[in-house]
């Protein structure tokens, strides 16, 4: 009889993998780490360096705790689960590592690693994408099922799996930790692939929130005009922004306003009709200084 695996996901590791049985008793044996292979399945990419080199340091004092999960191909072993500790004790100088070895295929081995990670909630988005769409691929299931297997909503998994119609680079961006979910969602509404990445390298340098990634794309969206057909290029995400300062600071003063960019230095011009007229603006002015001052704060008047 099948040992129950217990999953804290949904209908869990036991409802995908009901017909993975071990040939024989599961026992841990110490196993030569030159022998092993990393799992063509991993859906994790991206490993910290940091973290590594910590879990390194107290397979050194302490070993390695748990077991890895192998299984033999031919002379062989291949990963199915377990790759920090295995990339740590290769970090530790350690020459073999304690595994668990069965007899499972392909399939069985693509799912326990999907959901092993799935299971540990430390992959980014992108990678979470990726284990959702390999899942539906491997398992032959529905996005509902997945849903159910995994322990989340069906729009979790869905919005995830849309992640995968972004461009490269800003795929890129998510693996390199740049970019999280709730900051790349919005983009997915922006068609056009350059103006797309200038938007996530945008929210990446000015450390927008999720909500003001969110206004961001509204705004772009909402300006087909920075579209343009004959070049099937854009202009500029900062020209967006410099348009939206100018409308601010028209709504501040009541004039026409109009920010010139340079090299090395900016410049704004507020025009002014008459003498009483450059009064205000310069009251305008002195007020938003009182005011900053008194707030105490770095925020620019015209923000």
């Amino acid at each position: 009889m099948a040992k129950k695996v217990h999953s804290g996901l949904g209908k869990g590791l036991g409802a995908l993998l009901k017909d993975a049985e071990p040939d024989f008793k599961e026992k841990i044996a110490d196993i030569d780490i030159a022998l092993i292979e990393s799992n063509p399945f991993q859906p994790r990419k991206n490993f910290d360096d940091t973290g590594l080199d910590e879990l390194a340091q107290s397979i050194k004092q302490y070993g390695v705790l748990q077991p890895v999960l192998l299984r033999k191909v031919g002379e062989k072993y291949q990963l199915i689960a377990g790759e920090r500790r295995l990339k740590a004790s290769k970090k530790a100088d350690k020459k073999v590592i304690p595994a668990v070895i069965r007899n499972y295929d392909d399939k069985q081995t693509a799912q326990i690693a999907l959901i092993e990670n799935l299971q540990r909630e430390d992959l980014n988005a992108l990678e979470e994408a990726t284990a959702y769409n390999n899942l539906l691929q491997e398992c032959s299931i529905t996005q509902s099922e997945l849903a159910q297997y995994v322990g989340k909503s069906r729009s979790h998994v869905a919005n995830f799996l849309r992640l995968l119609q972004l461009s490269d680079i800003v795929k890129e961006q998510i693996n390199k930790g740049n970019l999280n979910m709730g900051q790349a969602k919005p983009l997915l509404s922006i068609e056009n692939k350059n103006l797309q990445e200038q938007t996530a390298l945008y929210i990446i340098a000015n450390e927008l929130s999720a909500r003001d990634a969110e206004k961001l794309v509204k705004k772009i969206d909402n300006n087909k005009d920075y579209f343009i057909e004959d070049t099937k290029s854009v202009l500029p995400i900062k020209d967006i922004f410099i348009n939206d300062a100018e409308d601010k600071l028209k709504m501040l003063f009541g004039n026409k306003v109009k920010i010139k960019t340079g090299k090395k230095a900016g410049k704004i011009e507020i025009e002014f009709l008459t003498e009483s007229d450059l009064d205000r603006i310069v009251e305008i002015l002195l007020q938003q200084k009182k005011s900053k001052i008194n707030d105490n704060d770095n925020t620019q008047f015209f923000v």
